[in-house]
C-alpha cells in the first residue's frame, strides 16, 4: 500500500499557477474584448486621467492577440521543457472555453 497523497498527486499533474501565464491570459482575454469594440466604434478611444489609447481596427489589434497567444504558448513549451507543468487561468474550466468560443 502507497502512502502517496491523491489530492497532492493530482495537483502535481495539474501543474502550479503561474502569475506569468495568468498575466497572459487576462492581457488576452481583453485584447479579444478589445476588437469587436474597435471593430464597431472605429476608432476605439480609451481614456484614463491624462493617458489616452486609440485603437483602430486593423490589423494591429489581431497582431497583439497573436503575439500574447504566442508568448503564452512559448510559456508553456517553455516550461513543459524544463520538466515543470505550469497552469494559468485558461487551464481551468470556464475561462478556457470563454477563450475559446471568442476565437470560433
Amino acid at each position: 500500500m502507497s502512502n502517496t497523497n491523491p489530492i497532492a498527486a493530482a495537483a502535481a499533474q495539474r501543474g502550479r499557477p503561474s502569475r506569468w501565464l495568468a498575466a497572459l491570459d487576462w492581457a488576452g482575454l481583453a485584447a479579444l474584448l478589445v476588437l469587436p469594440a474597435a471593430w464597431l466604434l472605429d476608432p476605439l478611444l480609451l481614456r484614463a486621467g491624462p493617458c489616452k489609447l486609440t485603437v483602430n481596427a486593423n490589423f494591429k489589434p489581431w497582431l497583439a492577440v497573436g503575439l500574447l497567444l504566442a508568448a503564452r504558448m512559448a510559456l508553456k513549451w517553455w516550461s513543459r521543457r524544463r520538466g515543470r507543468s505550469i497552469r494559468g487561468p485558461q487551464d481551468r474550466f470556464w475561462l478556457g472555453p470563454t477563450l475559446r468560443a471568442r476565437l470560433g
